[in-house]
């Protein structure tokens, strides 16, 4: 049987166990654990066949989970309550062996035993990233062609990455307007749809004429530098999504929508260097701060718990 785990739609080997044995662990447990377990479960089911997912097209209920688009990405969250489990089961049965040296013992076996499962997960992983040493990603030459399946992607050939369009997802979340033909969304030719083909070929829109630039790329930030002979509209291939931040020539400017969806400035004459960069919620950074003081919290209540025993 071939490991799957590359696709990320298995849910797990413990996670499987502890839906089947949790029920016993958590009966007399504290209502928390209760939860955990019940929502585990649910969640599992949700992921499988057993759930009517059809019965809920076209009803609120569908428009919303609809962006979850595969039932199997909630598989993190069925491992995750399902995991709190696992730990309660594990816990007892640690402290139900009496003798220091056998629990200790016990608790090293463990460890060892969920390092190896893990890394025995990502083998086939390891063996295909081995046997394909050969077949790094090349610059690319023709515009918009898709990345090769089997290439090799390393820090020294990263940035070649940019000049393929994407095997999958390339053009998931673009917004319709960038479209010319919503019904043949995947055909990115010039012929069907040339505003898909020109944002993925670099091209730079001034005063309707097409340039293809080469952009620097680092995280969340992407840079061309455009020249013009005197002040005109400068359309970049760059998608304006909600938060997009747009620098040129080092100040914050607005910025406009193109026809085909992407950022548009009123550049200067002479030289632009038009950055656009994302700019995250601030929920973002509240749920980072509410994590990081979570674990301390637990940390804190850990030790504080074994000072009392």
């Amino acid at each position: 049987m071939k490991n799957a785990t590359d696709t990320n739609r298995s849910v797990g080997v413990f996670a499987i166990f502890t839906t089947i044995v949790g029920c016993y662990f958590v009966r007399k447990s504290r209502v928390e654990e209760k939860i955990a377990y019940g929502l585990g479960v649910f969640i599992l089911l949700c992921t499988s066949t057993i759930f009517p997912w059809r019965l809920f097209n076209n009803t609120i209920i569908g428009r919303v989970l609809g962006a979850i688009q595969f039932p199997y990405r909630l598989n993190t969250y069925a491992g995750f309550f399902l995991m709190v489990t696992f730990s309660l089961i594990l816990s007892k049965f640690i402290h139900s062996i009496s003798n220091r040296n056998a629990k200790v013992l016990l608790i090293s076996g463990i460890m060892i035993f969920l390092m190896a499962s893990y890394y025995g997960s990502l083998t086939d992983l390891f063996v295909k990233i081995h046997e394909s040493q050969g077949n790094l990603l090349g610059k690319n030459t023709k515009l918009a062609k898709t990345i090769p399946n089997e290439a090799i992607i390393k820090n020294s050939n990263y940035h070649n990455i940019f000049d393929y369009s994407i095997l999958y997802g390339e053009i998931d979340y673009y917004p319709s307007v960038s479209f010319n033909n919503l019904q043949e969304g995947n055909d990115i030719t010039a012929e069907v749809n040339p505003k898909i083909n020109s944002i993925l070929s670099h091209k730079v829109i001034i005063n309707s004429k097409e340039k293809v630039t080469t952009p620097e790329i680092a995280s969340n930030y992407i840079k061309y530098n455009v020249k013009t002979n005197k002040k005109e509209k400068i359309d970049i291939p760059v998608l304006a999504y909600k938060r997009t931040k747009v620098i040129l020539n080092g100040k914050d400017i607005d910025y406009t929508i193109s026809s085909r969806g992407t950022v548009m400035v009123d550049g200067n004459k002479g030289n632009n260097r038009i950055s656009v960069t994302y700019q995250p919620s601030k929920l973002l950074y509240v749920g980072i701060i509410v994590s990081f003081i979570t674990w301390i919290g637990l940390l804190i209540g850990l030790i504080f718990s074994k000072r009392m025993c």
